[in-house]
């Protein structure tokens, strides 16, 4: 009885995610309509890992280097380089900061953590994720400080520069990727390259950015959908940040992810 009760369950389960990766298929073929529609074919429509949230891209553009992201029914824009949401009408207006805030919310629990770096200490949880980049002087310096206080996170590694996506491409695919980070923006050392390595997930690191800091690194994400997109600053800045942190770990706000370097 215990065998066949665990096989419909197995059963349903196979079901469900069956029917929520349609589901994503025909949202997906009905964004792209839209798109189609209103952008006379100049645009093409991308899934993102986030549910609702599409990329829009000109369609001869096979490697963007500003993702702009949108709703199902595009009705609203964001992209790398803005400060805020906009509605996709004339004039632009901002987007309401707890429509922002719900839009995060809601996606933070499919961040693709599969395709971060965790880089964890024993005494503290994964309290945050990073959206980083291997060429940004204020990366290092939050690295820094958050390996001097022990902060656990996973981090999103990038570049600014199409250039240096070489080095961030070869610390995701280090044996000891952790490690290679650290020792990289911590240390500033040379890590082996990789000629290939075709499982780096570049679109994942980019989207994330997009949608939680404006691609402004480095962009802190909470498990509860709340971002600080820039470095803390001075003592005071820095106090308040540890508090926060504290707070959220103190309310069970982590992340679930396998344990790290």
């Amino acid at each position: 009885m215990k065998t066949k009760f665990a096989a419909l369950l197995l059963s349903a389960s196979l079901i469900s995610v069956a029917q929520a990766a349609g589901e994503k298929q025909d949202n997906l073929a009905a964004f792209q309509a839209n798109v189609a529609k209103r952008l006379k074919g100049d645009y093409r429509g991308y899934a993102t890992p986030f549910s609702g949230i599409y990329s829009l891209n000109k369609a001869d553009e096979k490697d963007p280097k500003t993702p702009v992201l949108a709703d199902l029914e595009l009705s609203m824009l964001a992209n790398s380089f803005s400060e805020a949401w906009a509605y996709f009408r004339p004039g632009n207006p901002p987007v309401e900061a707890d429509r922002v805030k719900a839009i995060r919310a809601r996606a933070v629990t499919e961040l693709p953590l599969h395709s971060s770096i965790v880089v964890q200490f024993r005494e503290s949880p994964v309290s945050m994720a990073v959206y980083s980049a291997v060429d940004c002087g204020f990366c290092r310096r939050l690295e820094t400080f958050l390996h001097k206080h022990k902060l656990s996170y996973a981090v999103f590694p990038g570049s600014l520069n199409r250039e240096n996506f070489s080095l961030a491409k070869s610390i995701w695919c280090n044996p000891e990727p952790g490690r290679a980070w650290l020792g990289v923006m911590l240390h500033n050392r040379d890590i082996p390259s990789v000629d290939s390595c075709p499982g780096y997930p570049i679109s994942d690191i980019r989207y994330t950015g997009a949608l939680f800091s404006y691609g402004n690194t480095p962009g802190i994400i909470f498990a509860d959908g709340d971002v600080i997109a820039r470095l803390p600053m001075g003592p005071q800045e820095e106090s308040e940040f540890l508090q926060i942190v504290k707070n959220k770990i103190e309310k069970g706000i982590v992340f679930s992810v396998p344990g790290g370097d």
